[in-house]
């Protein structure tokens, strides 16, 4: 699955927010771009005892995903994963990146 996410008009630096100044060469103005979900586990951690708003889902990957182009997201997995393993975006809930393992 693909997704927006915010480049800078003069360096080409993305982001998955949008930022008031590119941190990267200051400028403010931005444009949306499409980008590939698809990446690397780059660290993650299992949350196995959640707050209550999350316990439904515990047991639970937090992940960091760097993508192809290099933009790094986080978000979540049910499945058990490893450094290195590569990863999909499967579905945004509510602000929350769901990322699955690809089949290559």
């Amino acid at each position: 699955m693909d997704f927006i996410a915010y480049a800078c008009s003069d360096c080409s630096h993305l982001f998955t927010q949008k930022k008031y100044l590119c941190p990267n060469c200051r400028n403010d103005h931005f444009y949306e771009k499409e980008v590939v979900g698809k990446g690397r586990i780059y660290t993650y951690t299992t949350i196995h005892i959640s707050s209550p708003d999350y316990q439904h889902l515990a047991p639970f990957n937090v992940v960091l995903v760097e993508l192809e182009n290099g933009l790094k997201l986080t978000g979540r997995m049910k499945e058990e994963v490893t450094i290195n393993d590569t990863v999909e975006l499967k579905a945004k809930e509510n602000g929350a990146y769901i990322f699955q393992k690809a089949f290559t």
